[in-house]
């Protein structure tokens, strides 16, 4: 019975993390798979974070595809699980949770590192449309690299370093003010619980060129982040 209870309650956090509806690039180009996370111990739960993603050309045309896994935020990813199955969330509130795809620069030829931003002209942030079904929900986004001080003809290059994804606890209060309640979370340190706002869910660090995730300033950069459970 607590192993029914159990999926359940996880079922139900799936469906809770997601909302309706992304624009999906579809695409044929050839794939540079890289490597997979470590395996984690064959019992237990799994979170699979399978990534997709495309740099295009100025011309709309693709550079370069790739394919990889993802872990698990240590502290992020798993306090959000937590508190999603143990009554962390409000049971007010419907779809609460927006999320983000960063993409991080790790080098660039030019004096300054490259951006790929996820914020608007206003300096607000673009959130990642969001698909689901029962058993994972897929996180779809894209940036544009920019190299805001380059004052040279020539585009600058560079390398990914880095892709997360990082949720958002957002709802309004019934004044209409944004509230400022939060998933209850649980501090490893100190063992004190409170509301968290918003934290990295999983993410991938890559060794520069070593892993070939070159980009060029004026390309974009499109993501398709699968989270599925197991």
């Amino acid at each position: 019975m607590k192993s029914i209870v159990f999926i359940s309650s996880l079922i139900f956090a799936i469906l809770a993390i997601g909302t309706l509806g992304y624009n999906y690039i579809s695409t044929e180009p050839t794939t540079n798979v890289i490597s997979k996370s470590s395996d984690t111990n064959d019992t237990g739960i799994k979170v699979n974070g399978e990534w997709k993603l495309i740099v295009y050309n100025k011309n709309g045309s693709i550079e370069a595809t790739h394919e990889f896994t993802n872990d698990l935020d240590p502290v992020g990813g798993a306090s959000l699980l937590v508190g999603l199955l143990t009554g962390g969330h409000p049971d007010n509130s419907k779809y609460p949770l927006y999320w983000l795809t960063n993409v991080s620069m790790a080098a660039s030829s030019g004096n300054n590192l490259l951006q790929c931003s996820n914020l608007d002209e206003e300096g607000q942030y673009i959130f990642s449309d969001v698909s689901r079904d029962s058993y994972s929900f897929t996180i779809s986004s894209s940036c544009k690299v920019t190299s805001p001080n380059n004052q040279s003809s020539i585009p600058d290059e560079g390398y990914i370093g880095k892709v997360s994804t990082r949720w958002w606890y957002m709802i309004k209060s019934t004044d209409g003010e944004l509230s400022t309640a939060g998933i209850t979370t649980i501090n490893p340190d100190t063992g004190m619980s409170g509301p968290q706002k918003s934290h990295y869910f999983t993410s991938k660090s890559f060794y520069a060129k070593y892993d070939e995730l070159k980009v060029t300033e004026g390309q974009s950069v499109s993501t398709n982040v699968k989270i599925s459970f197991e």
